[in-house]
């Protein structure tokens, strides 16, 4: 009888288990790639979700804003007010409510406050506010500007899966200046 044809030797199912082994690293190494790439597309998707929102319903308020005559909100005959250090504008918006934006600095999210009511967050807790800068054109402007920035990034993940991003955007008033 002859053996010799009866099977695979050593070397065959090395060489075979190395090549197997080869191409599973390069198919996980693959998978893990897509992976990561999608779970930074997701997190990029929604901080930038968020900040659309927030910048149109900010921008929206800040537009229809109107100038406190009586002063009972901000400077008599002022459109906008700093406040909060220059991290925060007061105004009184389009209902005659007194409106505030500002940056709390001990959560690093955006709030709002409304006419005396329970203060709102605008950002969520898995995001983290870096910067929110606000420039007020106001002085005997007939229609007063506001040139606000946010950057805004995702908190709790790996560095590589933060997606920083930062808005810039100016708005004039609606309503102009005219007594």
């Amino acid at each position: 009888m002859d053996f010799k044809n009866k099977g695979f030797t050593l070397i065959e199912l090395m060489v075979s288990v190395a090549l197997f082994a080869i191409i599973v690293g390069v198919i996980s190494s693959i998978f893990f790639t897509s992976l990561q790439s999608q779970w930074k597309a997701i997190s990029f998707q929604g901080i930038f979700d968020q900040t659309s929102y927030l910048m149109e319903y900010m921008s929206r308020s800040l537009r229809m804003a109107k100038t406190d005559s009586a002063g009972i909100c901000i400077a008599a005959g002022a459109n906008y007010q700093k406040t909060h250090s220059g991290r925060g504008i007061k105004f009184v918006n389009s209902q005659n409510i007194c409106q505030e934006f500002y940056l709390d600095t001990i959560t690093n999210r955006l709030k709002e406050a409304k006419g005396g009511a329970q203060e709102q967050y605008l950002t969520s807790e898995n995001s983290r506010v870096t910067a929110f800068n606000i420039a007020v054109s106001d002085e005997a402007d007939l229609q007063p500007k506001v040139t606000f920035l946010v950057a805004i990034e995702r908190k709790g993940l790996k560095a590589e899966l933060v997606s920083p991003m930062e808005f810039q955007t100016t708005l004039s008033q609606r309503k102009l200046n005219i007594q």
